[in-house]
């Protein structure tokens, strides 16, 4: 699904779009057999989700805004024919996060 872009009450421009635990996953596989990369534990290794915390393995809604980070979880039914301003708000109750956007997903 393509993100999708609306603005918050403050005029700044965010992106929301759904991610998978599975395709999470094929990226930490591919990012680890890069040459160079770090290589975690054996059993990180084996289960790329072993990185993938509870509260997300069904999924969740990344939301992006210049170098700000969030995360929804569970992703809400319907997510995608909500409004803007529902949108902005569920941006707000998402959790920030650290750390980047792994490669090829959408991003500013």
């Amino acid at each position: 699904m393509s993100p999708r872009e609306f603005k918050d009450e403050h005029g700044r421009r965010w992106e929301v779009w759904e991610v998978s635990p599975a395709s999470v996953a094929r990226e930490l596989e591919a990012e680890s057999n890069r040459p160079g990369a770090d290589h975690p534990s054996s059993d990180r290794r084996r289960d790329p989700l072993a990185r993938v915390t509870p509260a997300l393995k069904g999924g969740w809604l990344a939301f992006q805004c210049d170098a700000e980070s969030r995360r929804l979880s569970p992703i809400p039914i319907g997510w995608v024919t909500l409004s803007n301003d529902e949108l902005a708000q569920l941006a707000k109750t998402a959790t920030p996060v650290r750390g980047r956007i792994p490669p090829g997903f959408p991003s500013k």
